[in-house]
């Protein structure tokens, strides 16, 4: 028989983009949540290097700008994490211009 979603499927960059995302916050949001509050560090580095970014100090910098509103609280979902996250690159033009992916 054949096994479902295994036949021909690619995903589009989008959507393997996202589940990177979602996958990388899963596993480092404690770390994440830290290091946004102090605007830089490994976790939003590589954070910037998943979503293309290239200017990981500029993502520190706006994540801890925003740090109330993509940690509201210390149990944020993931899809709400990575929405904010967009959020913020997408509000900032230079930002945004540095991010391949968003």
């Amino acid at each position: 028989g054949i096994s479902s979603g295994t036949s021909n499927c690619v995903e589009d960059g989008a959507v393997a983009q996202n589940k990177a995302l979602d996958m990388y916050l899963d596993s480092n949001k404690v770390a994440l949540a830290s290091e946004s509050a102090r605007g830089n560090g490994d976790t939003v580095a590589n954070l910037a290097a998943v979503l293309g970014c290239s200017d990981s100090a500029l993502l520190g910098s706006a994540l801890q700008k925003n740090y109330s509103n993509v940690f509201p609280t210390q149990s944020v979902s993931t899809n709400d994490l990575s929405s904010s996250i967009k959020n913020v690159i997408s509000s900032d033009a230079s930002l945004a211009a540095s991010c391949s992916t968003i």
